[in-house]
């Protein structure tokens, strides 16, 4: 008995503590989006200037660092070239919340501006107008 107990709440629970968060602003629906790996983003930002790309990330939020990065050791590094700041829409989350998510892998979705590097000028582009995080 034990043991079938064990069989049945076992993956429930596994299951259970992956469950992923999702989190938008009410926005017209109609902005397309376009996937891009972040490496190629990084690349060439340019590429992408002025379009609304859906990216996946290491994300940091904290005073003046507020960044996707590639990689969680580029994050830990601190090493903007490899990401892009940041601009969250307001009422997205709050502040502490994502504060929270630091070196967390997301799912953003903004608007690429090449010619703004963020903070001191130090990331390789921005990203604008975050709208969507999914973690």
């Amino acid at each position: 008995m034990k043991n079938r107990l064990l069989t049945i709440l076992l993956p429930l629970f596994l299951f259970s503590c992956n469950e992923s968060k999702e989190f938008k602003t009410t926005k017209e629906e109609s902005t397309k989006y376009i996937s891009v790996e972040i490496n190629t983003l990084l690349e060439n930002p340019s590429r992408f200037d002025g379009k609304y790309i859906e990216a996946t990330g290491i994300l940091l939020y904290e005073f003046e660092n507020v960044g996707l990065y590639k990689t969680r050791a580029d994050a830990n590094r601190k090493d903007s070239k490899n990401a892009l700041w940041t601009d969250f829409e307001e009422g997205l989350l709050p502040e502490e919340e994502l504060e929270k998510l630091k070196n967390k892998k997301v799912i953003v979705r903004g608007l690429v501006n090449s010619a703004s590097k963020g903070h001191l000028m130090q990331f390789a582009g921005t990203l604008e107008k975050v709208d969507y995080l999914k973690y």
